[in-house]
């Protein structure tokens, strides 16, 4: 016997959810929304597969509350399948569809029971001989600051109670906090095991002997935030008349968001780093199952002056995620670029080479005498007056003037 648990769907997530990827095209975004939204088709997929007894959403099933036609038919569609399947789903809306602002525009299926606010609702089922009594509450409105997991301290006692709540538990760093509560608020309810929502990442701890607390995280990763650069997925959880069993993640995600990083250390053109990145690319959609990639890659290293000013244009200007996009796109891509970051530092470290006895010590301790006037002198005679106009004077400039010239001179002397 088995239930599923999910929550954060984020039916209808929009553009703007998307953080870290204003590089690509709109079209190509709205095409990559459209294959995340397949996540929830999975999780339909996978409860009738394993023939759960039941299903539970742990909150924000909607990004917003405000959800298209579209998007409340995907979700109603999917229902009604469990309907067909004879698999109850009990729901408990979060800060993203609070029921204050919630309008459904179609009739749920049977199966469906949504918790009330305030106070937990409680429904009972028989699954094989045991009762089951699955209690949740639900928010009505977006900001909750109230400890609701108190409230289901006076549940009477079941022979096994689940117990559905939208909660940011003690806090998180990535999250508002709302419902907060301790462990020892969920540990005090009678409840055997608690589908939490809220969290995006993926958390899984015991209360006990057949008690547990968990949260499957976000069905979909939409980001580049470290929690949503993970699987994603739902969790399978097992029980039996005696309690619950550990949880089992299962992956129903399509869409992989990942940070990399890529050693160019040893290269000397910056086109040549295409191809590098591609072959990047093509393993970590490997590793990732071949579901479809959304990347941002950080060169990291050390090389030659030249070669850094060169990648730092490129970067900025945007010009190398412009060119890669245009000379690897092909029909069916599934590896996507998002963006590209450098932290590619000198190979020759000024500080440690200007502390020796050698020539080029003594030139680099020499340079440190030359004030901010001499610095742009020496500079405009290089440059020819003509080029006066491009020259700054800010302390940012000459800084930064002084750093291209000393490492430049060092390269020179110590190729």
């Amino acid at each position: 016997m088995k239930f599923l648990h999910a929550a954060d769907l984020h039916i209808g997530t929009p553009l703007g959810s998307l953080g870290g990827t204003a590089a690509i095209p709109e079209t190509d975004l709205e095409e990559l929304l459209h294959e995340m939204g397949a996540a929830y088709d999975h999780l339909i997929d996978l409860a009738i597969n394993e023939q759960v007894a039941f299903v539970v959403f742990a909150g924000d099933v909607y990004d917003s509350a405000e959800a298209q036609d579209a998007q409340q038919r995907r979700f109603q569609d999917g229902l009604e399948r469990l309907d067909a399947a004879g698999i109850p789903v009990y729901i408990a809306l979060g800060n993203h569809d609070p029921a204050r602002r919630f309008s459904p525009r179609r009739p749920y299926p049977a199966n469906v029971h949504f918790f009330a606010t305030d106070t937990p609702d409680d429904f009972e089922l028989v699954v094989n001989g045991v009762t089951v009594r699955v209690a949740g509450i639900s928010f009505g409105s977006r900001s909750v600051p109230d400890n609701l997991a108190q409230r289901f301290a006076d549940l009477p006692p079941a022979q096994l109670r689940i117990g559905v709540l939208h909660t940011s538990l003690a806090g998180s760093a990535e999250h508002d906090t709302y419902a907060p509560c301790s462990v020892d608020d969920l540990r005090s309810a009678p409840v055997d095991y608690w589908a939490l929502g809220h969290i995006h990442l993926r958390d899984v701890n015991g209360l006990g002997p057949g008690r547990w607390y968990a949260y499957p995280g976000n069905l979909q990763g939409r980001s580049f935030k470290p929690s949503e650069c993970h699987p994603k997925g739902v969790l399978i959880v097992p029980f039996d008349a005696h309690g619950v069993g550990e949880p089992e993640f299962r992956t129903v995600d399509t869409v992989r968001f990942v940070n990399l990083t890529l050693d160019v250390s040893d290269y000397d053109q910056v086109a040549d780093l295409h191809e590098l990145v591609d072959d990047l690319l093509r393993t970590e959609a490997a590793n990732q199952d071949n579901r479809t990639l959304v990347a941002r890659v950080d060169f990291v290293g050390r090389n030659r002056n030249e070669f850094i000013n060169d990648l730092r244009r490129e970067v900025v200007s945007g010009k190398f995620l412009k060119d890669f996009h245009t000379d690897r796109h092909r029909s069916g891509q599934r590896r996507i670029l998002a963006r590209i970051t450098s932290r590619v530092e000198a190979a020759l470290d000024p500080e440690r080479l200007r502390q020796g006895d050698d020539l080029l010590a003594l030139a680099l301790r020499a340079l440190d005498q030359w004030d901010d006037t001499k610095l742009t002198e020496q500079l405009e005679s290089l440059l020819h007056s003509k080029f006066d106009v491009y020259l700054e004077r800010t302390p940012e400039a000459l800084n930064a003037i002084r750093q291209h010239i000393e490492l430049a001179l060092a390269e020179e002397i110590q190729p």
